[in-house]
């Protein structure tokens, strides 16, 4: 997942956090009902750059819900930027 903390999500900070926390709690749903797939997550986020990544491969069943404290707007608001990610940066794994 990547998550855009940038000043222009001012505002809408518990959106964020209630999306992702929806977001990770359907895919653990999931992982329970199949348990022989490993269902593993990755989470960035990124203001004017792009970050590190928060999370890199964890089994969605050893990640938490994310709070106030792990989602911190980091950026100007008034500040436009343009971020491109390479096209490496989105992997698709198919796993058997």
């Amino acid at each position: 997942m990547v998550i855009d903390r940038s000043g222009s999500m001012q505002g809408m900070e518990n959106q964020v956090i209630s999306g992702f926390n929806e977001q990770l709690q359907s895919m653990q749903n999931i992982q329970d009902r199949y348990p022989e797939q490993e269902i593993l997550m990755s989470l960035r986020f990124f203001n004017e750059q792009v970050g590190v990544n928060v999370l890199e491969h964890n089994p969605v069943k050893a990640c938490n819900l994310m709070g106030c404290h792990e989602y911190q707007i980091s950026g100007n608001k008034e500040k436009p930027f343009k971020i491109s990610l390479p096209h490496e940066f989105i992997i698709f794994e198919n796993v058997h």
